[in-house]
């Protein structure tokens, strides 16, 4: 089971519930596009950030959580394991 640091994203300042969704998918934007192999809509989902208020730290707590996912599922894949069972 994969068990995420508690502070990372509890440190992202949220602001009321609809400023909240907006973040969210601003968020979850970003993520995706930063892990894609085609880096084109990366510049858009950085936009999406600035816009809806992430500072520089949330930027890299964001950046840092991908980079970790990505390094981790690769280490999990070469020691043969697999995400559903046999």
């Amino acid at each position: 089971m994969l068990v995420y640091p508690k502070r990372r994203f509890t440190q992202l300042r949220l602001g009321g519930k609809a400023s909240f969704f907006r973040r969210k998918k601003a968020a979850l934007f970003y993520v995706e596009k930063l892990s894609n192999l085609n880096q084109d809509g990366i510049q858009k989902a950085y936009d999406g950030l600035n816009e809806n208020g992430f500072t520089k730290a949330d930027q890299e707590e964001l950046t840092n959580c991908v980079i970790l996912m990505e390094v981790w599922s690769r280490v999990f894949l070469a020691q043969g394991k697999t995400s559903y069972k046999k």
